[in-house]
């Protein structure tokens, strides 16, 4: 260590910088397991790595089998497992299309009911407001022949 503690200091903020481009967590917090879930949190990241080993295996297999998958992603791939992806894919994409539909369709029905209702009240009262002014008409026409 230096008497003055720039370069240490200059050391330590790089070290920092690395750590955040490569995303891990700063300081030892991590690695102490913090008070008493260390065995269960070194459990789950040996379980995470053996996930990511076989996800690589499956994409080793793939690749040596020459049906590296796009996920259905590209038309013009053409490997197997890639066509039975888009499929389910487009058929996914159908049945949203179709529940969206349906929907549509129920809300307009909804509002066509109550347009509907409404139209019906809004007739009912200009008919009896005809009505009304029908009979102010005839009670005129009957004073005035008297």
């Amino acid at each position: 260590r230096e008497s003055e503690g720039g370069e240490v200091e200059g050391w330590r903020e790089e070290r920092g910088r690395k750590r955040r481009r490569r995303g891990e967590e700063k300081g030892r917090r991590r690695r102490r397991g913090g008070g008493g879930g260390g065995r269960k949190r070194e459990e789950e990241e040996e379980e995470e790595e053996e996930e990511e080993e076989e996800e690589e295996e499956v994409e080793e297999e793939g690749e040596k089998d020459g049906m590296r998958g796009c996920g259905g992603e590209q038309r013009k791939c053409d490997a197997i497992e890639c066509d039975t992806e888009r499929e389910a894919l487009t058929q996914k994409y159908r049945k949203e299309k179709e529940r969206e539909r349906e929907r549509e369709k129920s809300k307009g029905e909804i509002f066509r009911k109550a347009k509907e209702k409404v139209c019906k009240r809004k007739r009912e009262r200009r008919e009896a407001y005809g009505k009304v002014l029908v009979r102010k008409r005839v009670n005129e026409s009957k004073l005035l022949r008297k």
